[in-house]
């Protein structure tokens, strides 16, 4: 339970940077 909505949470704030543009601070977080 805790896993999926981490993964959804992750989703979502990969989707708002993607949107953005900003690649290097997706890469130094994870």
């Amino acid at each position: 339970m805790l896993t999926k909505l981490l993964g959804y949470w992750r989703l979502k704030y990969d989707n708002y940077h993607d949107q953005r543009g900003i690649l290097k601070l997706k890469k130094i977080s994870f």
